[in-house]
């Protein structure tokens, strides 16, 4: 037999790919975010770290400083979850 791959493989790959950047591209963000945390001050940026909605709390009372970080990273969680349904549509 001749070989007949899948029409949405190669884009699954691709799809798998690309979500692999947008991941770690969230993770370095996230990292700036908390270190725009510590910045300000350690218990900010342990608060940030370590306790659920405080990065929220911290992107409102220090908008100015955090909000190159905070909406890069509310981007790049959006894109994950696009190219996710899209790995999903094609697979």
């Amino acid at each position: 037999g001749s070989f007949d791959p899948k029409p949405g493989l190669a884009l699954g790959a691709i799809g798998c790919i690309v979500l692999a950047i947008l991941l770690m591209a969230n993770a370095g963000v996230n990292i700036w975010f908390i270190a725009t945390a510590f910045q300000e001050s350690v218990g900010w940026g342990v608060a940030v770290l370590l306790l659920p909605f405080a990065n929220i709390a911290f992107a409102v009372l220090f908008w100015d400083a955090a909000k190159r970080p905070f909406l890069a990273s509310l981007a790049t969680a959006a894109a994950s979850v696009l190219v996710l349904g899209f790995v999903i549509l094609v697979s």
